[in-house]
Formats: C-alpha cells, structure tokens, sequence
C-alpha cells in the first residue's frame, strides 16, 4: 500500500508535468501519456526504496525507547510540515496539478527525515527541556535487600569490612551521578581527594569482583533536584532502598524523609576491638605519608594507621606500636611507631 501510494503521487506529478510540456508543443496526451509512464516507473522504483527504508525505521523503533520513538515521533511531524511548506512556493509558480503531488513527496520525505534526526538526538533534546534523561530503574529490578550506596561510603573502607563479615549482603547499588562524583575526585588536582576517588571505585570494584555481593549501576537521576544528597535520598525513597552512608547529616535528613540508613562507621566501631595507646600490631604498609619518611597503613576496619619511618616498607608487613588516636570526620586515626625503634 506505501509503495502505490508513493507510485501514485509520482504518477500524478509526472503527468501533470508531461501535460504541461505536451501541451507548449502541442501534443498534450501525449506529453501526460509519457509522463504517466515514466512516473509508473520511476514511482515503483522510488516507492521501493522509500519502503525498504520505512521498514528499517520501524524495526529500529519497535527496539528503540519509548522516549527515542515520543521525540522522533514529533521530529517526524515537524519534518512533514516544513515540508510541507516548502513545497507551498513550487504551487505558486506551477499548475497544481504538478504543485501538490510534489508538496506531498516533500512532506513524506521530510517527516522521514525528521523522525530520524530527532530520535538520533532525543537524549540532548530532552536534557535541553530540563527533563528526565536517564531511565529509570524500573520497580522489581533491584532484588530485596539490595542497599543504595553513597560517596563517603563508597571512600570508607569499612563497607569492605562488612561484606567479607558477612554483616552487608545481597545487592549494593550505586547511581550513575555517584560514580560520576567519584571519578572527579579521582581526577583531582589535590591528592588527598585523588587518593578518595580511587579507593572509592577500587572499593566498588573489588566489591563487585569478590562475589559476596552483587553490585549494581542504576541510571536513575531525578535532573529536577540539584544536590546529589538530595538526588540520593530521592532514588532511595523512590525505589525503597536503604541507604548506606557514612556522612551523618545526610543520614539525618534521609530519615527525616523515611528513609534508613546504615552507617558502615557506627557499625564498625561497636564490632572492632580496643586499639590503644601503646598497642602493638602486624601492619601492612601501602603507601606514603604526607610527612616525608611516614608510611601508611589500614587496620582492619578501615582505620588509617601513620607510622613514623616506615616509608621505606611499602608492600611489607612491620610489627607497629600506636602512639596516638585522633578522632576524624570519617573515622578514627591512629598515628605509631616502628617496633624497636
């Protein structure tokens, strides 16, 4: 039915042409009589190919979102009248008989072109109207007892604690716009937010990779709220996730909003042994310190350990002996000394 309907046009077209010029030289019928031919030809050939076209477009929308077909869906109208109206010039300067005939192939023919532009580029068009651009998860994906994990969370150590205790289980998702936030910081200038943003995503990959959770990306980021604690408890409460965090004033307002939280920090700290003054340890040394000559270690909950003189054993474990503590916005930290030394 497209391809006759595409032939008739043409047909039309073709010999309201031919007439036209049949009728300059005196021989009308048979100007309209060449015309029609050539436009039965050329029709079928040109409505083929059209169709051909037409049914590569709707398989791509049949797997297309719904948002990509709703966006081309009006490229395709918009197309079809600027189209339209450029043909509007041609029927004032032929007979109608040619004018509108071509007036209809330009609309088809712009309505196509419109459809595919537009759906190409619907997620830019839809972000430029403010509006949602990622899809949302939608209700059921994320099994029961998944948790939403957030930045400092995703920083602190201690979650890592948890899983291997078996206290943490079943799915930790993360959002898009988190991971996001995590590589800035990964990509910073000054090292201490560089030396966060790594641990941040090495965390969630080695979570991801030890098999004792599943961890799961979800594209849900409602554009109309700006601050990403605001987007965080939002998809919690949308989806019904607990929220792991390890920052206080967000797990504040999350419960004034209903949602829970589970704070890896607080947990930890009643879980942990007594590290006091004048304890010695096994430490593992991972990295330098700020100071030159101090080497870095973590307890076993994350804790940071800075040892005096140790930058020289890096990648060995040393008998340490804490000195002191200090009480930080992420946690505990402790500050020792070489054994014998």
């Amino acid at each position: 039915m497209f391809v006759e309907s595409i032939r008739l046009l043409v047909v039309l077209l073709l010999t309201s042409g031919g007439y036209e010029i049949g009728t300059r030289q005196d021989h009308p019928v048979l100007g309209a009589l060449l015309g029609a031919a050539v436009g039965y030809v050329a029709g079928g050939v040109l409505g083929r190919q059209l169709g051909r076209a037409m049914g590569s477009l709707e398989a791509h929308v049949v797997d297309a979102p719904a948002t990509e077909v709703l966006i081309g869906g009006l490229g395709g109208g918009l197309g079809a009248l600027l189209g339209g109206l450029a043909g509007l010039p041609v029927v004032l300067a032929v007979p109608p008989q040619v004018g509108w005939p071509l007036v209809g192939l330009l609309a088809v023919l712009g309505a196509d072109a419109g459809f595919r532009v537009f759906a190409r580029k619907s997620t830019e068009l839809i972000e430029l109207a403010g509006l949602q651009v990622r899809p949302l998860v939608p209700d059921g994906t994320l099994p029961g007892g998944s948790h939403l994990i957030d930045t400092s969370a995703a920083i602190d150590g201690r979650v890592g604690v948890l899983v291997d205790q078996g206290f943490l289980v079943g799915t930790i998702a993360v959002t898009r716009f988190v991971l996001d936030e995590l590589q800035g910081l990964a990509d910073a200038q000054d090292s201490t937010l560089r030396r966060r943003g790594h641990r941040g995503l090495e965390l969630l990959e080695a979570l991801r990779s030890g098999g004792r959770v599943s961890v799961q990306v979800i594209d849900d980021d409602p554009v109309r709220v700006a601050a990403v604690d605001a987007k965080l408890i939002e998809v919690a409460r949308r989806h019904g996730l607990p929220l792991i965090t390890c920052d206080r004033g967000l797990a504040s307002r999350a419960a004034v909003a209903g949602v829970s939280c589970l704070d890896p920090s607080r947990l930890s700290d009643s879980l942990k042994g007594d590290y006091l003054p004048g304890t010695t340890i096994r430490l593992p040394i991972s990295r330098e310190g700020k100071e030159a000559g101090q080497g870095v270690g973590y307890l076993d909950d994350g804790s940071m350990v800075v040892v005096v003189d140790a930058a020289a054993q890096i990648g060995h474990e040393i008998d340490v002996t804490l000195t002191s503590e200090v009480e930080t916005s992420v946690g505990r930290m402790f500050f020792a000394s070489r054994s014998g030394t």
